[in-house]
């Protein structure tokens, strides 16, 4: 078995739902599994709760739409706060595994405030940033 197949084999497997893969030929057995990221979620929520802004008039907050980390666009890294962004730009990606859940926003706005970090894990449903209609 060449490191092709193997590499194959882990790319099958991170891409799925399954948790391990066997894989036996006449030369060699294979056994791929997921390593398991213990995630404590009380502490994170009574953080979320605490740290959870106050929103005002003509602000909206954007939700992360996947579980992941969170990163700001991909489409331009200097967005930061009070940049104005156009309808349909990107403001942020989750990336879990190898999927990405990309956010494009349906309106004109300025960021007031990133909530979360570069690189930091984020629940589904969880305020990342917060805007201001324009």
């Amino acid at each position: 078995m060449d490191i092709k197949k193997v590499t194959k084999l882990t790319e099958l497997l991170g891409a799925s739902q399954l948790n391990e893969l066997n894989y036996s030929d006449e030369q060699i057995t294979v056994n791929v599994k997921k390593a398991a990221i213990p995630v404590i979620i009380e502490p994170i929520i009574e953080t979320i709760k605490a740290e959870a802004p106050v929103v005002k008039a003509n602000t909206e907050e954007i939700t992360s739409e996947g579980v992941g980390f969170f990163h700001k666009t991909i489409n331009d890294k200097d967005i930061s706060k009070k940049s104005t962004i156009t309808k349909g730009a990107e403001v942020f990606y989750v990336k879990s595994m190898n999927l990405e859940h990309h956010k494009r926003l349906e309106f004109d706005c300025k960021v007031v405030e990133y909530l979360v970090e570069e690189g930091v894990p984020v629940e589904y449903g969880q305020p990342v940033i917060i805007v201001e209609k324009i």
